[in-house]
């Protein structure tokens, strides 16, 4: 098997023949050289001829056309971009899940990212599999995360080590008996690679289950539950989404960040941002979060279609999130401009003024009382009725 690896990664993809795409805060990395970014970070990159990946910021799919990055429009959740056989980009919506594109089968169809996040799937039940997570399957040969490593199972052999320690965003394609495999080895900072034949599988080594720990003859307390997010709070946010989008015009095709992030400021409190699958640097744009202290936040789903349709919605998701949740405190909310404060006894201060600007306009100086000090507000508005007066 060929190895390869490259520091700072936080997302990669490779194929068979050796091409491969890893992105990093900085810049985009492949075989053949060094692309810049878009107007922002990439992530979750996909290859094909070409190459794409999620905005950073705002969601948009990005597509490298050999010259420049293009536009293709705006995505839904994690991994939301993919190309089919045919080389066609397809993006993610809501309709396709949480997790987004996990991998094309040998039919030319997509495999969704909730379809194979587990084994407790109705596809991970049909191939049999177990102790697998976000698993990909092609041609009897599963690759995915196990408990400690990114394992793999040829046919119904026993799981086997391809590479040790954490490893998230597996993929895995294949051509014929030859099959390529990127992932991110995030305690560690770097994009691996690796290619080979199915053959070389079988002589990985064994995965070596997960001891569990002896019984103790105390039995442990039922953990407390997790208290709920108090109805107040719920219609207080709902009653928040809805004022902001009549404020701003939030609607359609617009980036959903801003308006979540405004709505976050606003509401206070417990209220604020998550970051996706525990990442402070990757914002969700459509999730409130509620916190609870020491614990994961509850996450409500705020938009429908997020940058498309982005429709009104409430939707609480499970607790806690399989993949990690983080609460991010959403900055500080704009200050409304101070409301004016009332001048004191401006009645009688401008029943004055009017008797001293009408005196003095009939040439009767010893009649106009003392100088009464009022505003030049207040000063306009009384000598404009004196003179509406006097037009009359």
């Amino acid at each position: 098997m060929t190895r390869h690896e490259v520091l700072g990664a936080i997302g990669a993809d490779c194929r068979v023949g050796g091409a491969w795409v890893a992105a990093t805060w900085t810049a985009i990395h492949t075989q053949a050289g060094v692309l810049p970014l878009p107007d922002e970070a990439l992530l979750y990159p996909r290859l094909d001829v070409r190459i794409a990946g999620q905005g950073h910021g705002t969601g948009i799919a990005w597509e490298w056309d050999g010259v420049a990055w293009q536009n293709r429009g705006l995505t839904f959740g994690i991994n939301p971009v993919i190309y089919t056989h045919d080389g066609q980009l397809h993006l993610a919506k809501q309709e396709h899940g949480s997790q987004g594109f996990r991998y094309v089968d040998e039919l030319g169809q997509i495999v969704t990212g909730d379809e194979s996040i587990n084994s407790s799937t109705p596809l991970a039940e049909s191939l049999g599999l177990t102790g697998f997570w976000e698993f990909t399957h092609l041609g009897g040969v599963t690759i995915g995360q196990g408990g400690a490593a990114c394992i793999v199972q040829v046919g119904s052999g026993p799981h086997r080590v391809l590479e040790p320690g954490g490893c998230f965003d597996v993929r895995f394609t294949r051509q014929g008996s030859q099959f390529a495999v990127a992932m991110i080895k995030r305690s560690e900072n770097r994009a691996l690679f690796i290619w080979g034949d199915v053959s070389e599988l079988d002589a990985l080594p064994l995965e070596t289950p997960i001891p569990k720990p002896d019984p103790k003859p105390d039995p442990k307390p039922d953990p407390k539950p997790m208290p709920d997010v108090p109805q107040s709070e719920q219609d207080r946010a709902q009653a928040m989404l809805a004022s902001v989008r009549a404020e701003t015009g939030f609607g359609p095709n617009m980036p959903p960040l801003p308006y979540i992030r405004t709505v976050a400021q606003k509401l206070g409190g417990e209220w604020g941002l998550n970051g996706k699958r525990g990442n402070p640097n990757d914002i969700s744009g459509d999730v409130l979060a509620y916190r609870f202290v020491g614990e994961q936040p509850q996450l409500y789903d705020a938009l429908k279609d997020g940058g498309g349709e982005n429709g009104a919605a409430w939707q609480p998701l499970p607790y806690p999130q399989e993949h990690g949740a983080v609460w991010l405190a959403p900055g500080d909310a704009p200050k409304p401009d101070p409301d004016p404060k009332p001048e004191p006894d401006l009645e009688k201060r401008l029943t004055a003024l009017e008797k001293r600007v009408t005196a003095l306009e009939q040439g009767n100086q010893d009649e106009a009382p003392a100088t009464v000090p009022v505003t030049l507000q207040a000063f306009g508005a009384v000598y404009e009725g004196v003179l509406k007066r006097k037009v009359a």
